[in-house]
C-alpha cells in the first residue's frame, strides 16, 4: 500500500467549498521527499489520497487543517504523531473521512497529537460528525472550540451564539454557551471558546469585551480587521478568533498581528488562517488585541522597490543638475 508521509504539512485552507488549497513545504510519497510548489488547488472541494494512508507530523511537528466545506479522503488509516495537529471546522460540511476495506468511514484513526474541532463561524447550533472512521486508537487529546466534543459518540455538538454590542461587557458560562458574536454597527468578530475554559479567579463563567481598533496598517501591511478584547479568561487559554475581512482576500497573503499592549506594539503571530467566505479564523493563546492584515504580493513589492528607485534616481539627476547650475558648471 502506498503511504504518503507529510513530514511539515502547513495548512490545507478552504477558499470556497469549490476550490480548498493544499499548502506542504516537505511531502514524502513512498520515501521519496518532494519540494511543495507551495498551493495546490483540489478541485471539487475534495482531496482524495487514492488507496494512501495519509501521516501527519511524521517527524516534525506538521499540521492539517480542512475548512470550509473542503474534505479529505484517505484509505486505510490516518495517523497523527506526537506533536502534529489536525484542525477540522465543523458545521461547513468539512470532512474527514477515513475509508476502508468495510466502505466508507471503516478505516483507522490513530491519534497521538492534537485535533482539534472548531465551529465554523456561520455553523448552526446543533451535532455534526466532522470524522468518520471504524476504530479510533491512540493517546491523542481531541479539543473542541465552539461546541463540545464527545469521545464515545464522536461527535460535535456546535454551541447556541450569544450575541454582544462592541464596547459592552457581557458574561457567559462556558460550561453550557461556548460562541458569542460582537456586532460594532459596521464589522464583526465572532470568539469560540473551549468548554473547559476558566476564569482567571475560578469557575466556567467569564466575563468579555469587544472594541473595534481602527488601526489602518502595521509594519507595512494593510489592516484588514482588528479588534481589542478585555476577559478575564485564564491566560493562555485557546481560543478561535473569526474576523470579518470582506471578500476577495487571497490567504496565503493574509497574516494576523497580535498586541499585549492595546495596539501600541504589534508582533506577528504564528497561526494557521482559514477564510471562510468574508471570514478569516484562527487560533490563538488567549487575546487581547488580534488583527488581520494583507501582505503585498512578491512581485507588488517589487514593482513597488523599482518605483521608489526610479524616483531616487530621478531626484538625484535633478538635484545634481541644480548643484551644476548654481556653481556654473555644465550639467
Amino acid at each position: 500500500m502506498k503511504i504518503q508521509r507529510f513530514a511539515l504539512l502547513l495548512p490545507v485552507i478552504a477558499l470556497s467549498a469549490a476550490s480548498p488549497i493544499a499548502r506542504a513545504q516537505t511531502v514524502e510519497v513512498s520515501g521519496v521527499v518532494i519540494p511543495s510548489p507551495g498551493t495546490n488547488p483540489v478541485p471539487g472541494g475534495v482531496w482524495n489520497l487514492g488507496a494512501s494512508d495519509l501521516l501527519v507530523g511524521s517527524g516534525a511537528f506538521g499540521s492539517l487543517v480542512i475548512g470550509d466545506g473542503g474534505r479529505v479522503n484517505a484509505y486505510g488509516s490516518v495517523k497523527l504523531w506526537d506533536g502534529g495537529t489536525i484542525n477540522i471546522e465543523v458545521g461547513n460540511n468539512s470532512l474527514l473521512q477515513v475509508n476502508g476495506s468495510g466502505g466508507i468511514g471503516s478505516g483507522t484513526l490513530s491519534n497521538d497529537g492534537l485535533i482539534r474541532l472548531s465551529a465554523a463561524p456561520t455553523a448552526s447550533a446543533g451535532v455534526y460528525t466532522p470524522i468518520s472512521a471504524g476504530s479510533w486508537s491512540g493517546a491523542g487529546l481531541y479539543a473542541a472550540l465552539g461546541g463540545v466534543w464527545n469521545n464515545s459518540t464522536h461527535e460535535f455538538t456546535v454551541s447556541t451564539v450569544q450575541q454582544s454590542s462592541a464596547g459592552s461587557e457581557a458574561t457567559i458560562d462556558l460550561s453550557t454557551s461556548q460562541r458569542i458574536l460582537v456586532d460594532s454597527g459596521t464589522s464583526v468578530v465572532s470568539i469560540a471558546f473551549s468548554p473547559d475554559g476558566q476564569a482567571s479567579g475560578g469557575g466556567s463563567t467569564i466575563s468579555f469585551q469587544a472594541s473595534l481598533n481602527n488601526t489602518s496598517q502595521i509594519q507595512g501591511t494593510q489592516v484588514l480587521s482588528a479588534w481589542d478584547f478585555v476577559t478575564d479568561l485564564s491566560t493562555g487559554t485557546p481560543v478561535q478568533l473569526s474576523l470579518d475581512i470582506g471578500t476577495g482576500w487571497d490567504p496565503n497573503l493574509l497574516m494576523v498581528w497580535h498586541s499585549d499592549d492595546g495596539g501600541l506594539t504589534w508582533n506577528a503571530y504564528d497561526t494557521g488562517i482559514l477564510c471562510d467566505q468574508s471570514t478569516a479564523s484562527f487560533t490563538v493563546a488567549g487575546c487581547s488585541s488580534d488583527a488581520v492584515a494583507a501582505v503585498a504580493e512578491p512581485s507588488t513589492r517589487a514593482l513597488l522597490l523599482l518605483g521608489c528607485c526610479a524616483i531616487f534616481v530621478a531626484y538625484r539627476r535633478k538635484a545634481t543638475g541644480w548643484n551644476q547650475a548654481r556653481s556654473g558648471e555644465d550639467p
